[in-house]
């Protein structure tokens, strides 16, 4: 077994312990420019072999970190929760003051990865959460920590043993640290954070509602869609959008602009907020109001250059005058 394989199928072993034909492994590979390929999975060992065999087409691999009811990605589809995840962005969080607060809270991680560009940590519960109640904790570990906002119960991470294509040159995503013997009451982890202090979660503010199921309709726009703002829909990572880190709602500017470009209504922007992980970066947090604000000035500028984006507005953003619209919002390749 190469050591890729053998950082795959550990991670895969740990998170989904029992797999089954309503408890599946998600395997979601995204090619450069296509939509994201989804394989369901019984065993552990073939998830693995069929990560490191994508990755090597250059391919970004990622497994769902709880399983799937059936062969669909949606949050609806995840029957119960037995992993939490946090992704930790090394150039605006302290890596080693993270692990000392999550020390003192008697909540240090199951597992730890390196992701090729920012650090992943899995929480394994001893018993299998419900959905709602396992997420609003989540959203608390995530704040507490400055993860990203990865709380999403149907979200995927990179696969250690696999390459983050992403960074230039492409860098090996791998495992760093390994204590299974870690296990969590989801109740045990909510009582850490109250002693540390983190603010208490917050319940979702309303939506717009989303009339029908759009997701035929989605299957089709998403082919249209430039590939950093369709990255950046199904993962709900800022980073593809710009050399730099810009602000969440600068991030959700250019993906609704992307979204109308390609044709969608407003009931389709926000089946897409109401369903995918980029809503869980500021929409499911600000609201239906947010959102229309959004949508209305996108429409509105989506005639004018891409550079009259509000991207200047960042503080951690350089003004530049210069540079295509791929060179600007998606970062330098090769």
């Amino acid at each position: 077994m190469t050591p890729q394989l053998q950082h795959a199928q550990a991670l895969i072993e740990l998170i989904h312990p029992d797999p089954s034909a309503t408890a599946l492994i998600e395997i979601t590979s995204m090619p450069s420019k296509h939509r994201a390929l989804k394989n369901y999975f019984f065993y552990a060992n073939l998830a693995a072999e069929h990560a490191v065999e994508e990755t090597l087409k250059g391919y970004g691999v990622y497994v769902g970190l709880n399983p799937r009811s059936q062969m669909s990605a949606f949050e609806r589809d995840v029957p119960y929760v037995v992993t939490l995840g946090l992704d930790l962005q090394p150039e605006r969080t302290p890596l080693e003051e993270v692990a000392k607060r999550l020390g003192i809270g008697g909540i240090l991680p199951t597992a730890t990865a390196w992701s090729g560009g920012g650090q992943h940590m899995y929480f394994k519960l001893c018993e299998p959460a419900e959905p709602f109640a396992a997420k609003l904790i989540w959203e608390r570990l995530c704040k507490f920590t400055g993860s990203d906002p990865v709380f999403n119960v149907n979200r995927i991470f990179r696969i250690p043993g696999t390459l983050n294509w992403k960074s230039h040159p492409p860098r090996w995503a791998y495992l760093v640290d390994w204590h299974p013997e870690r296990v969590y009451a989801i109740e045990e982890i909510d009582r850490a954070l109250d002693r540390l202090g983190a603010a208490p979660g917050r319940p979702e503010a309303a939506g717009i509602p989303v009339e029908e199921d759009l997701s035929a309709d989605w299957d089709g726009l998403q082919r249209r869609l430039p590939e950093s703002v369709y990255y950046a829909i199904q993962t709900g990572e800022r980073n593809p959008l710009s050399e730099k880190q810009v602000t969440r709602s600068e991030a959700d500017w250019l993906v609704v602009c992307g979204l109308v470009r390609a044709g969608a209504t407003d009931q389709m922007i926000a089946y897409v907020y109401s369903s995918c992980p980029i809503g869980l970066l500021k929409y499911r947090e600000a609201g239906a109001r947010y959102l229309m604000r959004t949508i209305e000035s996108a429409r509105r500028a989506t005639a004018a250059p891409i550079e009259h984006a509000p991207v200047g507005r960042s503080r951690d953003i350089r003004r530049r005058n210069t540079g295509s619209e791929r060179d600007r919002y998606q970062g330098r390749r090769g």
